[in-house]
């Protein structure tokens, strides 16, 4: 097989009933380069390695699968870092969750021109639709027409600014690991602001992947079943944010502390944090240039909301 332009990352738990929508949707690509497509497996008990095997073998030159004989998420080993970019030959990556799926043809094409046509860009992303079974309930289309993503913009957005089925980046920087990216728990928010601090982040409005929102077993519905899950999520993101403040040398900070607000107000309500705290937050975002009419919007919203807690909780 001639080397891959392209090299499509993907990672699969127990995804039977979504995997061949998933491999589908990726092997539908239209592109006049040659890709490759990793499929890691990490060791699930419910046919989703059956079917793997299957394209396997019916895609030899393209699908290259990464089988686990023990389940490495369950070890806080990082899937897409640690194995699968180390067998990844493409100059580009592009992501895919294989309970997410691709639904345009043209998909790889767009991305891949747009950045073999401007080297400043570091990576792109689309608009998705989010789905809940097999129902859309919105989008995260940002603009109607093509646009390059401040990084501002990717930290007020947080981390539904754009989903990881979206994402087609340079390989350099799926290595490249500041203390704030290594901190976040879940690790794509903090790439998302990575790719928008090292170039142009260009974003299409065109939807071309789905994502599948809070299905039964998914890291999003653990999550929001388990208060402990939450606290010990929302406490990693405030010191992932605080690190990414330090690392920006307080360029963005109106922007970092809209979050860390919001992850503050969320611990106040659990009986988590004192308000001090949560007042600290907005007192710091008062001493920061407010930029953004949103951003004032937001921030009014938030006092409101919480001042009203704190009224209850004395």
């Amino acid at each position: 097989m001639e080397k891959p332009l392209v090299s499509v990352c993907c990672v699969a738990y127990n995804h039977a009933p979504y995997i061949r929508q998933a491999l589908d949707g990726v092997l539908m690509q239209q592109t006049d380069f040659p890709f490759e497509v990793l499929v890691h497996d990490d060791a699930s008990t419910d046919g989703t390695t059956d079917i793997i095997r299957e394209y396997a073998a019916q895609y030899p030159n393209q699908i290259r699968p990464l089988y686990e004989t023990e389940n490495q998420y369950s070890k806080d080993n990082r899937v897409f870092k640690n194995l699968i970019y180390p067998h990844a030959k493409g100059k580009y990556f592009a992501l895919l969750e294989c309970d997410d799926f691709w639904c345009d043809s043209q998909k790889l094409q767009k991305q891949v021109t747009y950045m073999e046509a401007h080297p400043d860009c570091s990576g792109t992303f689309h608009a998705a639709n989010w789905l809940r079974g097999d129902k859309v309930i919105k989008n995260d289309r940002h603009f109607s027409q093509e646009f390059d993503a401040s990084p501002a913009q990717v930290i007020v957005g947080g981390g539904a600014f754009c989903h990881t089925s979206s994402l087609c980046f340079r390989r350099e920087y799926a290595f490249d690991l500041p203390l704030f990216r290594r901190m976040d728990p879940i690790g794509d928010f903090s790439f998302e602001i990575l790719l928008a601090l090292r170039g142009k982040f260009h974003g299409f409005p065109e939807i071309m992947s789905c994502w599948r929102f809070s299905r039964p077993g998914s890291w999003t519905e653990r999550t929001a079943k388990s208060l402990e899950n939450q606290i010990r999520f929302n406490q990693m993101e405030i010191a992932e944010l605080q690190e990414l403040d330090r690392y920006t040398n307080y360029l963005y900070s109106t922007e970092i502390y809209y979050q860390i607000s919001k992850d503050r107000c969320d611990l106040f309500s659990w009986g988590q944090l004192p308000f001090s705290e949560v007042k600290e937050s907005f007192s710091h975002m008062r001493m920061c240039h407010m930029k953004l009419s949103r951003m004032r919007r937001c921030y009014d919203r938030l006092l409101r909301k919480h001042c009203r807690w704190m009224k209850q909780k004395t």
